[in-house]
């Protein structure tokens, strides 16, 4: 299992997201960089992470935007 996990804080009503920390409890990291080939890879769990953070941005977004509307 990792310690990596998007961490949903709160300001008044809108949630506020941070992005999932790539550093895993065994200190390696779950993004590996090749620099020979320039190119970043990741397990799937992770990239999950990612979308699920991109999913939480927006609809966070969404509720900022209704709550300048009140």
């Amino acid at each position: 299992m990792t310690c990596c996990t998007s961490t949903q804080k709160r300001s008044g009503s809108v949630p506020y997201v941070v992005v999932p920390d790539p550093i895993q409890k065994d200190g390696t990291s779950a993004v590996i960089l090749d620099a020979e080939t320039d190119t970043v890879s990741m397990p799937m769990w992770y990239w999950r992470k990612i979308v699920n953070y991109i999913i939480d941005t927006q609809a966070a977004l969404k509720i900022a935007g209704a709550e300048k509307q009140k």
